[in-house]
């Protein structure tokens, strides 16, 4: 639905040019990806949410230029991460803390309105005051 270029993919809406894709929203340039929201750039990404220029990314969010992440968050320009924030490995136990607060926040901004007021674009970069 209000799809451009989705080729042999499936359950997915509001895309460009996706390949081999299944239950994607809001995604632009993907391929062999799945259940993700709002990705762009990125291959094999699965379970994610707000990520850019991805590889083999798994159950990870706000992430931008990275690759083999594992349940990780506001992580950019690195690889082989597991249970990191801001590129750092916080172990299981933190990364499950903060990533409750997290959803706190944001889940019920999402059922009420329908988005965020910000995405991985603002995250990536500061606006001046």
């Amino acid at each position: 639905r209000d799809s451009f270029d989705p080729w042999t993919s499936k359950n997915c809406s509001h895309v460009f040019s996706i390949m081999e894709s299944e239950s994607l929203f809001g995604a632009h340039r993907i391929l062999n990806s799945s259940f993700s929201i709002h990705i762009y750039n990125s291959y094999f990404v699965q379970r994610c949410f707000e990520m850019d220029g991805a590889k083999n990314c798994s159950d990870s969010c706000f992430c931008h230029n990275v690759e083999n992440l594992d349940n990780c968050m506001f992580c950019s320009n690195t690889k082989s991460k597991r249970y990191a924030i801001g590129n750092l490995e916080v172990g299981k136990e933190k990364y499950l803390q903060i990533k409750t607060q997290l959803l706190e926040r944001i889940v019920p901004q999402l059922e009420r309105e329908g988005r965020l007021g910000f995405d991985i674009y603002d995250v990536l970069a500061a606006k001046k005051k």
